[in-house]
């Protein structure tokens, strides 16, 4: 038997808003936009422009089949 067809069409139940709050800082402070029919790149990590983030990707094992 097969399970049911999951109800929700998205990453969550409810609607997204469609762009978050802007913060008064001098850098990185500008609001965010989903966008929800756009791919995710492979290398998501690198959105986040983290040395120490990508450093540890680096380091991690890769998966063996």
């Amino acid at each position: 038997m097969r399970p049911d067809k999951r109800k929700e069409q998205g990453y969550t139940p409810e609607n997204l808003v469609p762009q978050t709050a802007a913060s008064a800082v001098s850098n990185g402070g500008a609001a965010q936009t989903f966008v929800p029919t756009e791919d995710i790149p492979g290398e998501w990590w690198k959105l986040f422009r983290s040395s120490e983030l990508n450093a540890l990707i680096d380091e991690a094992p890769e998966s063996q089949p």
